[in-house]
């Protein structure tokens, strides 16, 4: 069980401060609730999920981890996807997501991004699906490792386009 003040990961949201450990008020059961507050949301909002869930919730990494996982970035191979049916497509990242792993989460970001620069070089984008996975990665991944090393997802973002760039110049 969680307790008050932990980060967690918790499914697609991403790092969340466990505020409570309670009933709700509403409930007569007595069953408990984690109240969650998503640290890097955009919004104010306030998740309530049973105790007993199944719902994917784990610690957040390590800051040992988080290190590890920047200087290794040069060491990830991905090579990026190639499907035309968009279902596929869409299954393939998803599934890369719901591992709730950084490591797949920077795979699939360096997947794209080279995607994105072979595409680039004959006029092309990569789709819509594509971007909106690119976008979902970024932001677990930032924000997980913003919260292992007390940073701020954009200095996160900053050093990880860094890293990249500095791989492609070696390349």
């Amino acid at each position: 069980m969680y307790r008050k003040d932990q980060l967690v990961f918790y499914g697609n949201t991403g790092v969340c401060r466990v505020a409570d450990v309670a009933p709700l008020p509403q409930q007569k059961d007595g069953r408990l609730y984690y109240t969650l507050i998503p640290l890097f949301s955009p919004f104010s909002e306030t998740i309530h999920v049973s105790v007993s869930t199944r719902a994917f919730m784990r610690p957040v990494i390590s800051a040992a981890e988080a290190k590890s996982y920047l200087d290794n970035i040069s060491h990830i191979s991905a090579e990026p996807f190639r499907s035309r049916d968009h279902k596929e497509t869409a299954n393939h990242y998803s599934e890369m997501l719901n591992t709730h792993d950084c490591m797949q989460y920077l795979q699939l970001m360096k997947s794209l991004y080279r995607k994105i620069e072979e595409n680039a070089r004959v006029g092309k984008h990569i789709s819509q699906t594509e971007q909106r996975y690119l976008k979902q990665a970024e932001a677990l991944l930032y924000g997980e490792l913003a919260a292992a090393l007390g940073k701020e997802p954009g200095e996160i973002r900053t050093e990880v386009q860094q890293r990249f760039a500095e791989e492609k110049q070696l390349a």
